[in-house]
């Protein structure tokens, strides 16, 4: 109804006198930048495992180009990283 009667939400908020919230930019995920940000974490020195609780997002795009978090590793060469343990200081952040 708003969009019929104003034309776009955006017309329809400012109508009413109200601020629209600012969108967030989503990160556009693809194999090649998972790849790439799962290489970035491995040559930091960082626990694989840690990116779960670090940064979920790339966990979840991990999961979602690749069907499952082994099968990402093995897509960017990194079985070897997974035998990495985390530091107390990786399970602290």
């Amino acid at each position: 109804v708003a969009r019929r009667k104003f034309g776009s939400w955006s017309s329809a908020v400012n109508a009413a006198g109200l601020a629209e919230k600012p969108r967030i930019a989503r990160k556009k995920w693809t194999k090649d930048l998972v790849i790439q940000k799962l290489n970035e974490w491995s040559t930091s020195g960082r626990c694989l495992y840690m990116v779960r609780h670090q940064d979920y997002p790339l966990f979840m795009a991990a999961k979602h180009h690749f069907g499952t978090w082994r099968k990402a590793i093995a897509a960017a060469c990194l079985e070897s990283s997974l035998r990495k343990r985390a530091t107390n200081n990786e399970r602290d952040a």
